[in-house]
């Protein structure tokens, strides 16, 4: 996949481009993976981003709820390493 920065900020026409399906199914495992294998299973961070995104926050602003102090970089990494858990493996940058 490519890189959670840059797969999170893409433009709608590229999102639904050439890759749509592609990026549907990985947009399920991001989605699953926030509420589900992050933080304890509690969906607090992406409930966080959820509201912020809502209230117009935008940027880094904005991705600081689902980075909690980590980098993208890090981030990928405890994705991945969750996924591999149940037997995904991811690869960023791809």
């Amino acid at each position: 996949v490519p890189l959670l920065r840059d797969f999170m900020t893409m433009s709608y026409e590229e999102f639904v481009g050439r890759r749509a399906n592609h990026n549907y199914g990985f947009s399920l495992l991001l989605v699953h993976y926030f509420f589900h294998m992050d933080a304890q299973g509690k969906g607090r961070r992406m409930s966080a981003f959820l509201r912020a995104l809502h209230s117009g926050e935008r940027g880094d602003a904005l991705y600081r709820h689902l980075l909690a102090g980590r980098s993208f970089a890090e981030l990928e990494k405890d994705i991945a390493r969750a996924w591999l858990g149940k037997g995904v493996s991811i690869r960023f940058g791809s």
